[in-house]
């Protein structure tokens, strides 16, 4: 199941288990756009992002990173997005439910742990692993070529 679809569920759950056609008016989007999302044939747009994340209270760069992350089809973009979902997660553990497994390996933070506790700098410690785990990968690749 897409990202997309994950999100657009949460939606009518969090508006008390609406069809989609009421989700559709809801956002103010098609009902036959809100179809094509729900079937995966076609990826939200940024006004459906937007539309998505009033709906359940969340960043709306992380709805977009979120549906980036798992349809772009270039590696050097999807890890752009998956960075940028990163970023925005520090202490956000809920986040981690939307990234795929497969943009971790692209990543190479599989084994990252997801923690919400903060060092005395004030930086979490998701934040430090992040950090530290994108250089581990920046190095892998650079030694590629």
């Amino acid at each position: 199941m897409s990202k997309s679809r994950e999100l657009l569920l949460e939606c009518q759950a969090v508006l008390g288990g609406v069809t989609a056609y009421q989700l559709a008016k809801r956002m103010e989007i098609h009902s036959a756009r809100i179809s094509a999302y729900m079937a995966e044939k076609e990826i939200p747009d940024e006004y459906a992002c937007m539309r998505i994340a009033e709906i359940l209270d969340r960043k709306p760069e992380e709805i977009i990173a979120i549906v980036q992350a798992d349809t772009e089809k270039n590696e050097k973009r999807r890890t752009f997005w998956a960075q940028k979902l990163l970023q925005l997660a520090k202490i956000e553990s809920a986040l981690w439910k939307y990234v795929d497994t497969d943009v971790l390996d692209l990543l190479d933070l599989k084994t990252l742990k997801v923690k919400a506790t903060t060092n005395p700098n004030g930086e979490s410690a998701l934040e430090k692993e992040a950090k530290e785990s994108l250089k581990k990968s920046s190095k892998k690749k650079s030694n590629r070529f």
